[in-house]
């Protein structure tokens, strides 16, 4: 009976001992998991698509004063008459200013349409004997004649809220996102959502610390191709005017995709297999010597 009760007593008190280190095992993978999983990572969002309109709040950089000798100036200061630019009087837009641009298709013939608003300034109009700074609001018709690429830096909203009097909508549009590894360099390719028509998108920095970097592409049709990248925390979308979607980075997307954490997973599963055999094996030598 005694030696019945001590071999009982041993069994739990290797059991005690398995489930000890099974426990912390599995707290240990546990609070790995909530780093990788959880953890904050720098993530790039890439929007591009097709639109017939788009709104730029530029920043002070230089590649946002585009130029144009052709086209049609009407603005507030010139009383809203219509000035032709030609190679000797054409208009710059100043940097630093909210741009909304807008396909125009009118009698077949497609246009785009840059209105500009800064309470400083707008544009410079410039001529051989003269140069006009503008403030307040202006806008700028340009035929399309042939293809015109525009790069801009700044905070885009691509499309408009579908409501009363809206006819320029965003028409198609995808986001790519790509995550950082964990714990080493190199970007992997995460998921990617599909922008329905008529959605108003923006890629969100809640901390202002990055900049969206872009370009717009005019080609002779009725609307014009875009590409906005940054640094971001998600792409807010407003849906017809009522439904306010944030597209981040999913928990699945990240065990999935990560390299990193495909590799991290497979060394835990290897663990687990580990720890059972030299348990397995521990009592098989246990329960020979008692034999």
């Amino acid at each position: 009976m005694k030696l019945s009760i001590e071999r009982v007593t041993a069994i739990l008190s290797l059991r005690d001992k398995r489930l000890n280190a099974g426990y912390f095992l599995i707290a240990t993978i546990g609070i790995v998991a909530v780093i990788i999983l959880l953890g904050d990572r720098t993530n790039i969002y890439s929007v591009k698509g097709h639109s017939q309109t788009l709104t730029i709040n530029t920043t002070s950089s230089d590649i946002n004063e585009w130029y144009f000798d052709s086209g049609t100036l009407v603005a507030e200061e010139l009383f809203l008459e219509p000035i032709t630019l030609s190679s000797e009087r054409y208009f710059t837009f100043a940097s630093g200013t909210e741009l909304r641009i807008t396909a125009v298709n009118s009698a077949g013939q497609h246009k785009i349409l840059i209105s500009a608003k800064s309470l400083k300034h707008s544009g410079t109009l410039e001529s051989s004997d003269a140069t006009t700074p503008l403030s307040g609001y202006l806008e700028l018709l340009v035929n399309l004649s042939k293809d015109i690429v525009l790069p801009f830096e700044g905070k885009a909203f691509l499309g408009e809220d579908v409501g009363r009097d809206v006819d320029s909508l965003l028409l198609e549009g995808e986001v790519n996102i790509l995550e950082s590894r964990f714990m080493s360099s190199g970007r992997y390719q995460g998921e990617t959502y599909t922008l329905d028509t008529g959605d108003r998108a923006t890629i969100v920095d809640l901390n202002n610390e990055y900049i969206s970097k872009g370009f717009l592409r005019f080609t002779d049709e009725n609307a014009f191709y875009f590409s906005v990248v940054s640094e971001g925390d998600g792409v807010r979308v407003t849906r017809f005017g009522n439904e306010d979607l944030l597209l981040t980075p999913s928990i699945w997307s990240r065990v999935t995709k990560d390299p990193v954490v495909a590799a991290i997973t497979s060394l835990f599963a290897l663990m687990f297999l580990l720890l059972e055999f030299i348990l397995l094996l521990k009592q098989t030598i246990k329960n020979k010597d008692q034999l």
